[in-house]
């Protein structure tokens, strides 16, 4: 692959993939959440569950509510990303 084809490659794929690295950070911060805060608030409200079953609910629980929120968030961090990039090679062009 010649030099001026892999710079378009990498144009053209870094931004979907990009994309798909926010949203499963999303999507994992929240099953870690969400099995975090049920295994510590679970116990108060349904004390008959066992860690196991709380830790499995907390993880399904948090990964649905965050695959919710992760492709909106995934498209701003993408535009802050572009912005954050834009902004460097301008100060850099006219410097």
């Amino acid at each position: 692959m010649s030099g001026r084809a892999r710079t378009l490659f990498r144009a053209v794929w870094r931004w979907p993939l990009l994309f798909l690295a926010y949203g499963l950070l999303t999507v994992a911060a929240g099953a870690i959440v969400g099995t975090l805060g049920f295994l510590l608030l679970g116990k108060l409200f349904t004390p008959d569950l066992s860690f196991a079953e709380l830790a499995r609910n907390g993880l399904r629980m948090g990964s649905i509510y965050a695959g919710v929120w992760a492709p909106g968030l995934a498209i701003v961090l993408c535009f802050m990303h572009g912005k954050r990039e834009r902004d460097r090679e301008r100060r850099r062009a006219s410097s």
